[in-house]
């Protein structure tokens, strides 16, 4: 799982946080009977209303960022007042033969892209394992996320907005669902399991 903020160690971190394949862990399938009684997750509803944009080479559902400058940037609004530490799962396509899939994620809050409030930013690598739809998560702690922040925007693209890393060098397929807000981990949940 990722994490925005400073790097834990040098083997698993990339740019500002640290990266790796995996899967959400935290609180488990609820049975059809319970199913019921359980309260609606506040991030379905964020996730339903996202805005996506992009200006990659749309090819079926998919857009590709295949020149170094094309971006894709998601909206997220209605973010709910009580929040908690916030797992992302991220789906992207890569071309056939590629072993990772790399791309630079930048979030803030504010209009999208303002660079007066960018939040966080880092490289994402998620090993393909000879898979062209490629799964991952990340994950950005709720003190990385200003009080009162009821919308977030995430860009993805090749080029290191800040400068310091050189571009990545391979297309990546995105698209609406390409990022997804996973249900707030609330206190009665088991906490999602690092993984590397």
């Amino acid at each position: 799982m990722a994490k925005w903020g400073r790097p834990r160690t040098a083997a698993a971190i990339v740019v500002s946080f640290a990266v790796a394949a995996g899967v959400y862990a935290g609180g488990g399938t609820a049975s059809a009977k319970s199913r019921s009684a359980t309260p609606v997750d506040p991030m379905a509803a964020v996730n339903r209303g996202v805005r996506f944009e992009s200006t990659g080479t749309q090819r079926g559902a998919w857009s590709w960022l295949q020149d170094e400058t094309d971006t894709a940037t998601w909206e997220f609004t209605g973010l709910p007042s009580e929040l908690t530490d916030l797992v992302m799962h991220v789906r992207v396509r890569v071309p056939k033969g590629t072993d990772s899939a790399r791309f630079y994620l930048r979030f803030g809050a504010g209009a999208a892209g303002s660079a007066d409030e960018v939040l966080g930013r880092g490289v994402v690598v998620l090993p393909t394992s000879g898979k062209q739809l490629v799964k991952g998560d990340i994950m950005i702690p709720v003190n990385r996320v200003p009080v009162g922040t009821d919308a977030l925007w995430m860009e993805a693209g090749r080029i290191d907005v800040g400068g310091n890393q050189p571009p990545i060098d391979t297309a990546l397929g995105v698209r609406k669902k390409s990022l997804q807000f996973a249900p707030l981990r609330l206190a009665s949940t088991t906490n999602p399991a690092p993984v590397g």
